[in-house]
Order: structure tokens, then C-alpha cells, then sequence
């Protein structure tokens, strides 16, 4: 399949709770999982980011994150080329960040 068709998509919106007392104790504050520093000098989110990006175009790739966590992913994600970063309003579970971005990949 052309790499023009298929995107990544990153679901990072979730508020971590499960891991809470671990990242906490890495981190230092509430900071989701995926924003957390938990193997290296990245985060969870761009070790993911990093793994998958031979397969994708930087222009195919959708990153799902909620408003309330802008903190920890502002400087993370400031220069993401043309990837695109969406940021709901309120985690509303994966169903919905889900179809945000099939919404999105249907308008490119």
C-alpha cells in the first residue's frame, strides 16, 4: 500500500491514573504516562513516535491529546513538521479521540 494512505495515529489523551504512583515517582508531578520519562531521556510518546516514524510520513501523522495536559506536551510537541496535533477540549475515553481522528484523516 502507497504510504500516502496509511496514517499514524497517536492516542495520547488519557490522564494516566492506572500508573499514577509510578510516574509520580519518576516525574515528580500528575503527568500522564505518555509523558513521562520512564526508560531514557524521552517520553513515552516520542519513544512510540521514534519507533514507527520509518513507516510513516511526517504529514500522516494524527497525535490525540487533551487540553488539560498542554503542560507536559507543549515543549514535546512544538516541532512536530507536519504532523498534526489535536487537542480535545475534555478526555471523553479512546472511542471518541478515535473518531477525531478519522474525521481528520478524511479531510486530508
Amino acid at each position: 500500500m502507497d504510504s500516502r494512505h496509511r496514517w499514524a495515529v497517536f492516542l495520547a489523551g488519557g490522564d494516566g491514573t492506572r500508573l499514577r504512583s509510578l510516574t509520580l515517582r519518576i516525574a515528580g508531578d500528575l503527568r500522564p504516562k505518555q509523558f513521562c520519562r520512564v526508560f531514557g531521556e524521552q517520553s513515552l510518546l516520542s519513544e512510540t513516535r521514534a519507533r514507527v516514524k520509518p513507516l510513516f510520513d511526517n504529514d500522516r501523522e494524527i497525535i490525540m491529546v487533551s487540553q488539560c495536559h498542554e503542560q507536559f506536551y507543549r515543549e514535546e510537541l512544538v516541532h512536530t513538521g507536519g504532523s498534526r496535533v489535536i487537542a480535545q477540549p475534555l478526555n471523553r475515553g479512546t472511542a471518541i479521540a478515535m473518531a477525531m481522528a478519522l474525521l481528520e484523516t478524511s479531510r486530508a
